[in-house]
């Protein structure tokens, strides 16, 4: 599958630095849509406003969102009252050079759930990829409290299939 990239992507591609720019929305009571640019932006409809926020160690399983923590920016206060884990978060990026609108593509590079936070000199919130096929409580299954689940060798009949649980 390809797609073709907008002019301002492949100008930023060529240059010998690129910085790349993240849009984060975070599912809180209220979603939370915020930049790592040092302005509020327009992007796709949405307001994303200025934060101060940085993404660190983004890997496809997961990284770390460190927000500022002092009485304007209430980020300690949102995780306190609201908590952090299992709430989504989905990670835009967008390579641009200073000079050039940050109004343009981004593309999602994250979609996943905030798991543990740390309240410091910054707010840390670790995020982790979350499977929508698939989705665990936080606790770990045991089948001392999950005792619906089925033996090994027990075997089960499912329209005219026989199978045996493994």
């Amino acid at each position: 599958m390809s797609r073709v990239s907008n002019p301002t992507v492949t100008a930023a591609v060529a240059l010998n630095h690129t910085s790349p720019k993240y849009l984060i929305q975070m599912g809180w009571s209220t979603v939370t849509r915020i930049a790592t640019w040092e302005t509020s932006i327009s992007w796709a409809g949405e307001t994303w406003a200025a934060s101060g926020a940085n993404i660190r160690g983004l890997k496809t399983t997961g990284g770390t969102l460190a927000l500022p923590n002092d009485d304007a920016d209430g980020w300690a206060a949102l995780v306190l009252s609201e908590g952090q884990q299992g709430r989504t978060i989905s990670i835009y990026e967008h390579h641009t050079d200073i000079s050039v609108s940050p109004q343009t593509d981004a593309l999602l590079i994250f979609s996943g759930e905030m798991d543990q936070a740390t309240i410091g000199r910054e707010v840390m919130i670790t995020f982790i990829a979350s499977s929508r096929e698939m989705r665990f409580p936080h606790t770990k299954i045991d089948s001392t409290v999950y005792t619906h689940l089925l033996r090994p060798g027990q075997v089960l009949e499912v329209g005219g299939s026989t199978l045996v649980i493994k």
